[in-house]
């Protein structure tokens, strides 16, 4: 497979393409951020709850209608095993500084496990440059010199594209209880059954959206939750999951159960499922 950290130094041209996505970022959201300042405290509280999905994370059979569809199907398409039958609860995670990755709960022969899964590049980057590329030659498609450059700019975006058609995905599980893998499975359920639209969305920059899913019909997300609410339990329970993944040792797997219990307690039937 082709190097990918010489294919970026290579394409040079993105780079001032990407710094002027940026500043647009940067300048249309601090004006957001400063209209939400102006709100009453109420109004900036995390809510409680995850927000419906509107995207294909949670089905992928679904079709996107935002052009962000494109960098889903590929997010899907490249964590394909996260949606395998045998798997039964899902978080597909977004950061802003990390590659994408999935974490979850799947049984398989009997026995259930967490699993990690991780590509080993970043997805949003060309698919983001190859857009951008399309709304610079829109908005000045009479210049010779900036086509010039947006050219070179989806060329080669286009071979980031082709190297993540064949990004390695590193994928690793762990064996867990019944009882745990039950647990998990409930509180992800639980939280999915209590989403909502809410009354005024949140704003920030950077941070980290999480993709909530079990089965194809129940769906959800949050971005950066505040880590006192039930949603920011929730988050904190795929962290230990992946934590748990990671250690071979299982220290964090005791973390983990004390962390899906005391979640249950505050949903609907704490006992568990059946």
């Amino acid at each position: 497979m082709e190097n990918f950290g010489s294919t970026k130094m290579e394409c040079f041209a993105i780079q001032s393409v990407l710094a002027t996505l940026l500043v647009g970022l940067s300048v249309t959201w601090t004006g957001q951020i400063s209209a939400y300042a102006a709100d009453p405290p109420q109004r900036q509280q995390s809510y409680d709850h995850l927000i419906p999905e509107d995207s294909m994370f949670g089905n992928p059979g679904l079709a996107d209608t935002w052009w962000g569809g494109e960098y889903a199907d590929l997010v899907t398409r490249v964590l394909n095993d996260a949606y395998s039958p045998e798997v039964l609860a899902r978080v597909i995670v977004i950061p802003s500084f990390e590659n994408e990755h999935a974490i979850g709960i799947r049984r398989k022969n009997g026995r259930y496990y967490l699993f990690y899964i991780r590509p080993n590049i970043d997805i949003w980057l060309p698919v983001m440059m190859l857009h951008r590329a399309d709304e610079a030659e829109n908005i000045d498609e009479d210049a010779a010199e900036t086509a010039d450059t947006n050219e070179e700019d989806k060329e080669c975006t286009y071979k980031y594209l082709s190297i993540l058609e064949t990004a390695k995905v590193e994928t690793s599980e762990i064996p867990v209880e019944e009882d745990l893998a039950t647990n998990l499975v409930h509180v992800f359920s639980e939280m999915l059954f209590e989403t909502k639209f809410p009354r005024v969305d949140r704003v920030g920059i950077d941070g980290t959206t999480y993709h909530f899913s079990v089965g194809r019909d129940l769906a959800g997300k949050t971005w950066s939750p505040d880590e006192n609410t039930k949603v920011g339990q929730l988050v904190e329970i795929t962290r230990l999951m992946r934590l748990a993944v990671a250690d071979k040792e299982g220290s964090h797997l005791a973390s983990l159960k004390t962390a899906a219990l005391a979640l249950m307690q505050e949903l609907p039937s704490p006992n568990g499922p059946g």
